[in-house]
């Protein structure tokens, strides 16, 4: 009999004592995802409100991008415009120049305006390079006269006969 005594008083204890989700003690981990909770629920319209701007400053920043990326390459195609035009005014096609592994930033100054004498230098290397000579014209190409002008009737001629 002894042994349901006993088996009766461990039930009877295990009734009694609490178990530990029965009592929370301050270091709880229960009360910490409140917390947690309540941190998100405070703090939720603040991050939300974060991430809105920050998409709304990314979306600025990429227009930004955009615009100074059309912006150079303008700024590249007028230099290039430019060169275009000095080296044709020199009597060469602007292509040679290209050909010869010239770039534009090879022909800038540091400000980034066209250096005329990188160009001049450019093209005379071109020339030498492809073996191109400048045409230096002969003795006999020059203005030429025009035919003698012939004497045009004038009203004063008609009126006389």
């Amino acid at each position: 009999m002894t042994d349901t005594t006993q088996n009766t008083d461990t039930a009877g204890q295990a009734e009694t004592e609490p178990t530990p989700t029965d009592s929370p003690t301050p270091d709880s981990p229960v009360e910490d995802n409140n917390t947690e909770t309540n941190d998100t629920e405070n703090t939720g319209g603040a991050v939300t409100k974060a991430r809105k701007e920050a998409a709304k400053y990314r979306e600025r920043l990429r227009t930004v991008e955009s615009e100074r990326d059309t912006g150079n390459a303008t700024v590249e195609s007028l230099r290039r415009q430019i060169i275009d035009g000095h080296i044709t005014s020199d009597g060469m096609k602007p292509s040679a120049v290209w050909a010869t592994g010239h770039t534009v930033a090879d022909l800038l100054n540091d400000d980034g305006t066209v250096n005329t004498e990188a160009v001049n230098d450019a093209i005379k290397e071109t020339r030498e390079t492809l073996g191109i000579s400048r045409f230096a014209g002969t003795g006999d190409q020059g203005p030429r006269q025009a035919a003698p002008a012939q004497d045009k009737p004038k009203w004063s001629d008609l009126l006389s006969q």
